[in-house]
Protein backbone atom coordinates (compact mmCIF):
# COMPACT_ATOMS: atom_id res chain seq x y z
CA UNK A 1 0.00 0.00 0.00
CA UNK A 2 1.45 3.40 -1.03
CA UNK A 3 2.23 6.18 1.45
CA UNK A 4 -0.41 8.44 -0.10
CA UNK A 5 -3.09 5.77 0.46
CA UNK A 6 -1.95 5.24 4.08
CA UNK A 7 -2.02 9.00 4.70
CA UNK A 8 -5.50 9.26 3.22
CA UNK A 9 -6.83 6.41 5.37
CA UNK A 10 -5.24 7.85 8.54
CA UNK A 11 -6.68 11.29 7.83
CA UNK A 12 -10.17 9.98 7.14
CA UNK A 13 -10.12 6.84 9.35
CA UNK A 14 -13.36 7.64 11.14
CA UNK A 15 -15.13 8.57 7.91
CA UNK A 16 -13.91 5.36 6.21
CA UNK A 17 -15.16 3.18 9.08
CA UNK A 18 -18.56 4.89 8.89
CA UNK A 19 -18.57 4.42 5.15
CA UNK A 20 -17.86 0.67 5.47
CA UNK A 21 -20.71 0.30 7.95
CA UNK A 22 -23.10 2.15 5.66
CA UNK A 23 -21.89 0.09 2.72
CA UNK A 24 -22.84 -3.14 4.47
CA UNK A 25 -26.35 -1.77 5.04
CA UNK A 26 -26.67 -0.49 1.50
CA UNK A 27 -25.67 -3.76 -0.17
CA UNK A 28 -28.80 -5.51 1.11
CA UNK A 29 -31.27 -2.72 0.31
CA UNK A 30 -31.95 -3.53 -3.33
CA UNK A 31 -32.70 -7.20 -2.67
CA UNK A 32 -35.01 -6.28 0.21
CA UNK A 33 -36.81 -3.66 -1.87
CA UNK A 34 -37.09 -6.09 -4.79
CA UNK A 35 -38.76 -8.73 -2.60
CA UNK A 36 -41.08 -6.28 -0.88
CA UNK A 37 -44.68 -6.50 -2.19
CA UNK A 38 -46.93 -3.44 -2.17
CA UNK A 39 -50.42 -4.76 -2.80
CA UNK A 40 -52.27 -4.02 0.46
CA UNK A 41 -52.62 -1.10 2.84
CA UNK A 42 -50.45 -2.88 5.41
CA UNK A 43 -47.74 -3.58 2.82
CA UNK A 44 -48.00 0.03 1.65
CA UNK A 45 -47.43 1.29 5.19
CA UNK A 46 -44.47 -1.04 5.65
CA UNK A 47 -43.00 -0.03 2.27
CA UNK A 48 -43.42 3.65 3.19
CA UNK A 49 -41.53 3.07 6.45
CA UNK A 50 -38.87 1.10 4.55
CA UNK A 51 -38.61 3.92 2.02
CA UNK A 52 -38.09 6.42 4.82
CA UNK A 53 -35.30 4.20 6.12
CA UNK A 54 -33.64 4.36 2.70
CA UNK A 55 -33.84 8.17 2.77
CA UNK A 56 -32.22 8.21 6.22
CA UNK A 57 -29.44 5.96 4.94
CA UNK A 58 -28.86 8.39 2.06
CA UNK A 59 -28.45 11.13 4.64
CA UNK A 60 -25.86 8.99 6.41
CA UNK A 61 -23.97 8.63 3.14
CA UNK A 62 -24.06 12.41 2.66
CA UNK A 63 -22.85 12.94 6.22
CA UNK A 64 -20.03 10.42 5.73
CA UNK A 65 -18.74 11.74 2.42
CA UNK A 66 -19.49 15.47 2.47
CA UNK A 67 -16.66 16.27 4.95
CA UNK A 68 -14.21 14.30 2.78
CA UNK A 69 -15.41 16.11 -0.34
CA UNK A 70 -15.19 19.46 1.45
CA UNK A 71 -11.62 18.82 2.64
CA UNK A 72 -10.58 17.59 -0.79
CA UNK A 73 -12.14 20.66 -2.42
CA UNK A 74 -10.36 22.98 0.04
CA UNK A 75 -7.06 21.25 -0.77
CA UNK A 76 -7.82 21.57 -4.48
CA UNK A 77 -8.58 25.29 -4.17
CA UNK A 78 -5.42 25.86 -2.12
CA UNK A 79 -3.35 24.04 -4.77
CA UNK A 80 -4.86 26.26 -7.48
CA UNK A 81 -4.08 29.35 -5.38
CA UNK A 82 -0.45 28.31 -4.82
CA UNK A 83 -0.03 27.43 -8.50
CA UNK A 84 -1.31 30.88 -9.47
CA UNK A 85 1.14 32.53 -7.05
CA UNK A 86 4.04 30.54 -8.51
CA UNK A 87 3.02 31.21 -12.11
CA UNK A 88 2.45 34.96 -11.75
CA UNK A 89 6.12 36.11 -11.93
CA UNK A 90 6.88 33.46 -14.56
CA UNK A 91 4.04 34.57 -16.81
CA UNK A 92 5.01 38.24 -16.33
CA UNK A 93 8.55 37.46 -17.50
CA UNK A 94 7.18 35.40 -20.38
CA UNK A 95 4.84 38.20 -21.47
CA UNK A 96 7.57 40.86 -21.18
CA UNK A 97 10.10 38.92 -23.25
CA UNK A 98 7.56 37.80 -25.81
CA UNK A 99 6.46 41.42 -26.26
CA UNK A 100 10.04 42.53 -26.91
CA UNK A 101 10.65 39.73 -29.41
CA UNK A 102 7.37 40.41 -31.22
CA UNK A 103 8.29 44.11 -31.52
CA UNK A 104 11.61 43.06 -33.07
CA UNK A 105 9.79 40.74 -35.49
CA UNK A 106 7.47 43.54 -36.60
CA UNK A 107 10.41 45.94 -37.03
CA UNK A 108 12.28 43.37 -39.12
CA UNK A 109 9.24 42.80 -41.30
CA UNK A 110 8.84 46.54 -41.76
CA UNK A 111 12.54 46.94 -42.64
CA UNK A 112 12.29 44.12 -45.16
CA UNK A 113 9.12 45.53 -46.76
CA UNK A 114 10.65 49.01 -47.04
CA UNK A 115 13.83 47.60 -48.61
CA UNK A 116 11.83 45.57 -51.14
CA UNK A 117 9.73 48.63 -52.03
CA UNK A 118 12.93 50.67 -52.59
CA UNK A 119 14.40 47.96 -54.83
CA UNK A 120 11.18 47.79 -56.85
CA UNK A 121 11.31 51.56 -57.36
CA UNK A 122 14.94 51.32 -58.47
CA UNK A 123 14.03 48.51 -60.86
CA UNK A 124 11.30 50.62 -62.49
CA UNK A 125 13.67 53.59 -62.74
CA UNK A 126 16.34 51.37 -64.34
CA UNK A 127 13.82 50.10 -66.90
CA UNK A 128 12.90 53.68 -67.88
CA UNK A 129 16.59 54.60 -68.33
CA UNK A 130 17.34 51.48 -70.41
CA UNK A 131 14.27 52.10 -72.59
CA UNK A 132 15.37 55.70 -73.24
CA UNK A 133 18.91 54.55 -74.06
CA UNK A 134 17.61 51.88 -76.44
CA UNK A 135 15.44 54.35 -78.34
CA UNK A 136 18.28 56.88 -78.50
CA UNK A 137 20.65 54.21 -79.86
CA UNK A 138 18.11 53.15 -82.52
CA UNK A 139 17.58 56.76 -83.58
CA UNK A 140 21.35 57.34 -83.78
CA UNK A 141 21.83 54.20 -85.87
CA UNK A 142 19.03 55.25 -88.21
CA UNK A 143 20.59 58.72 -88.53
CA UNK A 144 23.89 57.11 -89.54
CA UNK A 145 22.07 55.25 -92.34
CA UNK A 146 21.86 51.84 -90.72
CA UNK A 147 19.56 49.36 -92.38
CA UNK A 148 16.05 48.78 -90.94
CA UNK A 149 17.05 45.33 -89.66
CA UNK A 150 19.81 46.86 -87.50
CA UNK A 151 17.45 49.50 -86.13
CA UNK A 152 14.84 46.81 -85.31
CA UNK A 153 17.50 44.66 -83.63
CA UNK A 154 18.49 47.59 -81.40
CA UNK A 155 14.84 48.22 -80.49
CA UNK A 156 14.24 44.54 -79.74
CA UNK A 157 17.31 44.20 -77.57
CA UNK A 158 16.33 44.19 -73.87
CA UNK A 159 19.32 44.03 -71.53
CA UNK A 160 18.67 42.61 -68.06
CA UNK A 161 17.91 45.03 -65.23
CA UNK A 162 20.67 44.64 -62.67
CA UNK A 163 19.86 45.64 -59.10
CA UNK A 164 21.30 44.71 -55.74
CA UNK A 165 20.31 41.46 -54.03
CA UNK A 166 16.95 41.74 -52.24
CA UNK A 167 17.07 41.56 -48.44
CA UNK A 168 16.36 38.26 -46.72
CA UNK A 169 13.74 38.07 -44.00
CA UNK A 170 15.10 36.80 -40.69
CA UNK A 171 13.87 33.27 -39.93
CA UNK A 172 12.20 33.32 -36.53
CA UNK A 173 11.64 30.46 -34.13
CA UNK A 174 8.11 29.30 -34.89
CA UNK A 175 7.94 27.19 -31.75
CA UNK A 176 7.16 30.25 -29.65
CA UNK A 177 7.00 33.38 -31.74
CA UNK A 178 5.20 34.39 -34.88
CA UNK A 179 2.20 32.22 -33.94
CA UNK A 180 -1.32 33.51 -33.55
CA UNK A 181 -4.30 32.18 -31.64
CA UNK A 182 -7.96 32.66 -32.36
CA UNK A 183 -10.13 34.24 -29.68
CA UNK A 184 -13.67 35.62 -29.65
CA UNK A 185 -15.79 38.17 -27.87
CA UNK A 186 -19.54 38.74 -27.86
CA UNK A 187 -20.51 41.92 -29.71
CA UNK A 188 -24.29 41.35 -29.92
CA UNK A 189 -25.79 38.75 -27.61
CA UNK A 190 -29.20 38.91 -29.37
CA UNK A 191 -27.70 37.66 -32.64
CA UNK A 192 -26.10 34.51 -31.18
CA UNK A 193 -27.86 31.34 -32.49
CA UNK A 194 -29.70 29.35 -29.80
CA UNK A 195 -27.46 26.29 -30.25
CA UNK A 196 -24.54 28.32 -28.87
CA UNK A 197 -26.42 29.38 -25.74
CA UNK A 198 -26.76 27.46 -22.48
CA UNK A 199 -29.29 27.95 -19.69
CA UNK A 200 -27.69 28.54 -16.29
CA UNK A 201 -29.68 25.85 -14.44
CA UNK A 202 -28.16 26.69 -11.06
CA UNK A 203 -29.50 30.27 -11.23
CA UNK A 204 -32.91 29.10 -12.44
CA UNK A 205 -33.21 26.56 -9.61
CA UNK A 206 -32.00 29.11 -7.06
CA UNK A 207 -34.73 31.52 -8.17
CA UNK A 208 -37.39 28.78 -8.13
CA UNK A 209 -36.31 27.86 -4.62
CA UNK A 210 -37.06 31.44 -3.55
CA UNK A 211 -40.29 32.16 -5.45
CA UNK A 212 -41.63 28.64 -6.09
CA UNK A 213 -44.49 28.28 -8.59
CA UNK A 214 -44.76 32.07 -8.82
CA UNK A 215 -41.38 32.26 -10.54
CA UNK A 216 -41.56 34.35 -13.70
CA UNK A 217 -38.68 33.84 -16.13
CA UNK A 218 -39.19 34.60 -19.83
CA UNK A 219 -39.05 31.43 -21.92
CA UNK A 220 -39.29 29.11 -18.88
CA UNK A 221 -42.38 27.41 -17.47
CA UNK A 222 -42.34 26.42 -13.80
CA UNK A 223 -44.51 23.45 -12.82
CA UNK A 224 -44.85 20.80 -10.14
CA UNK A 225 -44.13 17.11 -10.63
CA UNK A 226 -46.15 14.59 -8.65
CA UNK A 227 -43.92 12.78 -6.21
CA UNK A 228 -45.49 10.47 -3.60
CA UNK A 229 -42.56 10.86 -1.26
Amino acid sequence: MGNDVIQFENLYKEEIQTKEKINQEALTLYDKANLLPVTTIEEHRFATDFYEGIRQLKKKVDAAFDPIIKKANESHQEAIKQKKIQLEPIEKAESLLKGKINVFIQEEKKRCDEALALLEAKKKEQKVIIEAQRIAAAEAAEARGACPETVDAILDFKPPVVIEKPPEMVKFDGRVFGKTKIEFKVVNFDLIPSEFLKVDESKVKAQIKITGRDTKIAGITVFEVNDTF
